[in-house]
């Protein structure tokens, strides 16, 4: 948090997990829309059943020029 300014607060959904469909939230985005809050977890190279996923999360954008 940046001192001074407000909380920022995001949420991601699993890819397959079942329970998504009982979550509030999800279940309030139009379907053709949850696959912007929506990320596979893959298994890492590591081994130890490590699971990562990427979610870019963009919070402005500057115009260019």
């Amino acid at each position: 948090m940046i001192a001074g300014g407000p909380l920022f607060v995001t949420q991601l959904y699993v890819a397959g997990d079942p329970r998504n469909a009982e979550d509030f939230l999800y279940r309030r985005l139009p379907a053709e829309r949850r696959h912007l809050v929506t990320v596979p977890f893959e298994a890492t190279a590591g081994g130890q059943a490590a699971l990562a996923a990427r979610f870019d999360i963009v919070l402005g954008a500057t115009p260019a020029g």
